[in-house]
């Protein structure tokens, strides 16, 4: 073998210990335009410390749903745990909220409009859980303020 076949030789095994490396994670290579602080996948010209799948540029502020915006379509409900004080003192009663949506449909804020004292925390830890159908205004996603009602009923002794 002459030398210039050496050569070439080592440089294809030197590329494939590279590559093995890489998939087995010994060697990592930088990701492209890599900003310090920014998100894995996250896209350029985004916000350092943004989140995945986060909305670029402005997102404009929630909408009260009246009129001719109506409250979103409810697709993911967590049933309230009724807390055992309540239950022992036999409080039942509905707490109205008022809760704010963000662009994809969950609940980011709520607000005790009419309270029940030993039932307040249930309803505001499930309502947080909810989720609701993004809402398109205009052809932008918005978040959306309305009421929501969470009643609480004890099954009658039998």
């Amino acid at each position: 073998m002459k030398i210039r076949e050496y050569v070439l030789w080592g440089l294809v095994i030197l590329i494939i210990l590279c590559l093995l490396g890489i998939m087995v994670g010994i060697i990592e290579l930088p990701s492209p335009k890599s900003i310090e602080g920014g998100v894995e996948g996250g896209v350029e010209g985004g916000v350092v410390g943004g989140v995945l799948g986060g909305v670029v540029g402005e997102v404009e502020a929630p909408i009260r749903a009246v009129d001719e915006i109506k409250p979103p379509k409810l697709i993911k409900e967590v049933k309230p745990i009724y807390p055992e004080d309540a239950r022992q003192k036999r409080v039942e009663g509905t707490v109205i909220l008022e809760a704010t949506t963000d662009i994809y449909g969950r609940v980011q804020k709520v607000e005790v409009l009419r309270s029940i004292p030993l039932l307040d925390q249930a309803a505001i830890d499930a309502v947080r859980q909810w989720i609701y159908e993004p809402e398109i205004i205009e052809g932008k996603p918005r978040g959306i303020i309305f009421t929501i009602t969470v009643t609480f009923k004890l099954k009658e002794p039998q």
